[in-house]
Order: structure tokens, then sequence, then C-alpha cells
């Protein structure tokens, strides 16, 4: 995000000795901090790779800083909001009550994380147990770890499981209220519109009611007007695409889900009026999605409609299976 504007060392006017400390100052028109404040015209300390102050005021002499740096906006990390867990048990649907993966995201850059939970539906008591522990450590800040900001449930509304167990997706309505209910700091919820269409969109409706993001996904069975009706009952605010082009289908004439995330702007027709564009996140590993697709993806939307993620599911002994 910030790029290089002029450096304070040089060999020819102010050489730095090998053992001298390296210091940078960053000077960013908008500085996000954690519990989303912004700063604007901020100016950020860093000594030996750790960042020592922010403030509007640069206190500092410019000629203390080995290296000036300038961006138009910087934030205190990545934002991972589609993530499993790294381990720190023996069941992977358990990985969010302990604090391995909190501890281990820092070192990885990542500062804040929705904890991504699938909802098996013959593991009902497992899943009461890690809702139990991750409803004491949403939003809770501790040292040198990674803030949970909430939940990114994915199901158990789905049509196409992919890689996912096999959950209730066919819960009534009233359970599916009471589901929710259960979830603490639920802030996405993967939902698919082939399931929804057949409901009249009622899960989805409940969970717009309660400000909660429905993402599209896990459906390789929408149809065009199943995936029209879910986006146009959120007019002139997006939804949003859960691992864009993973479990979902693309095609030239039959369009899917992954067919709408590579749009920025819909056709002037009558069926896509009150329809607006969702955002997608993608998974950047190279091996989800191909580096093709990627820059096709990156060409087609901007910068803001994309969220890349990482989908985690790993351990020494655990990788996840590509979907």
């Amino acid at each position: 995000m910030s790029r290089p504007n002029r450096s304070r060392s040089s060999p020819s006017t102010s050489p730095i000795r090998a053992n001298a400390s390296h210091s940078v100052l960053i000077i960013a028109q908008r500085v996000v901090l954690p519990g989303s404040q912004i700063l604007s015209n901020a100016f950020i300390s860093v000594r030996d790779g750790k960042i020592t102050n922010i403030s509007t005021d640069l206190g500092e002499h410019r000629d203390k800083f080995t290296e000036i740096l300038e961006a138009d906006l910087v934030t205190p990390g990545f934002v991972d909001i589609h993530n499993h867990g790294l381990g720190g048990t023996d069941n992977l649907f358990t990985f969010w009550t302990s604090d391995y993966t909190c501890s281990v995201l820092p070192s990885k850059g990542t500062t804040s994380v929705l904890a991504s939970l699938t909802f098996p539906k013959d593991n009902v008591e497992t899943t009461r147990k890690v809702l139990d522990v991750l409803s004491a450590k949403i939003g809770i800040v501790k040292p040198n770890q990674t803030i949970i900001e909430g939940i990114h449930a994915e199901g158990p509304i789905v049509a196409s499981l992919g890689a996912m167990p096999p959950s209730d997706a066919q819960m009534s309505d009233s359970d599916f209220e009471r589901f929710l209910s259960a979830l603490p700091g639920l802030r996405v919820m993967t939902i698919s519109p082939s399931v929804e269409a057949k409901n009249n969109y009622r899960r989805i409706r409940i969970l717009l009611k309660h400000g909660i993001m429905p993402s599209l996904g896990h459906d390789l069975l929408a149809t065009e007007d199943d995936i029209l009706g879910a986006l146009k009952l959120s007019p002139g605010k997006p939804m949003h695409i859960t691992h864009l082009f993973n479990v979902c289908k693309f095609h030239h004439r039959d369009i899917g889900i992954a067919n709408f995330g590579l749009v920025s702007v819909f056709p002037k027709l009558a069926a896509f009026e009150g329809a607006v564009p969702p955002t997608v996140e993608l998974v950047g590993d190279l091996a989800h999605v191909h580096p093709m697709v990627l820059g096709s993806t990156l060409a087609a939307r901007a910068p803001t409609s994309v969220a890349f993620i990482t989908d985690a599911v790993m351990d020494c002994k655990l990788l996840h299976p590509v979907r």
C-alpha cells in the first residue's frame, strides 16, 4: 500500500553502520486503526520492524529516520474474513476452541479474522462447545494475538457441499431464527440461492433483518433467476459471494454465481433492475484459483469489491482440499 518516496540514508552522505537501528517514517493520507477509527494525514514511526508511534503530529524531526515512505491508506494488517483455523486441537471442527490460530496469525500479518464454521448435522454437541468458547473470545484484544471479529457461518443452508460436511439445509424458518440466536458475533453467512428460491428467500430476508451479510455460494445449481431474486432483496447495497469460482458455476450462456462475480455493472435490462453487483472473495493461494483467473477478476472488478481470503484449514498434518 505504500510507495517509496525518499530515503535519508545513502552511502555517500550518511552511511548507516551495520548495527544501527533502522527507522522508517510512513506518511499516510489515511490510517485505519483497530475499532475502525480513521486518522487523516497521519505519521507512523517504525523502528526495527515495529510500530512505535501513530500520530497526526510528526513530533520527531524527519532527519531522524533512515527511510521515508508515503501511502494513501494504511491498515493494521491483513483482515481474513474466511478462515477455518490453523490447528491446536485434534479435531478441525474445534480449532477455534484453542488459542493456537490467533497466536500464529500475527506472524503472518493477519491482525483480524472471522472465525469460519461449518455445521455438521451429526455433530451438534461439538458445534455447541465451539460456540460457547467463541462467545467469550469475539472482540477481545489479547497481546500478540489476532482478534476474532466475529463468525462467518459457511452454511448450513447450502446446495453443493464441496469439501463441507452435510448440514441441515432444510431447517424451518423458526429453527433458523433459533440457530442464528446461538451464533455469537455472526457477521456473514454463506447461503445458496437455489435452496432459498424454493423457500421464497425467507431465510435471506431473516439475515438482512438481523444485519447479517448474506454471502451467495456453495451452489452449482443456482439459475440466473435464483441469483437475481436474492440480490434484489438488498436494493442499493451489494451482497457477497463466498470463495468465487469454488463450488459455483460459470458458463457463457447458462450463467451461475461465478458469472455474477465477474461483473462490475449489470446490463441495462429489465431483469437486472434493482440488483447490485455483489462483492466477492477470492482464495489467492494460486491453487484454489489459477493466476490467470485471479488476474481476470482483478481486471474486471474494482479493488473495493474484492477481498482476498485464505479459507484456511491447516496444521502440520492436514491440508485443506482444493474445491
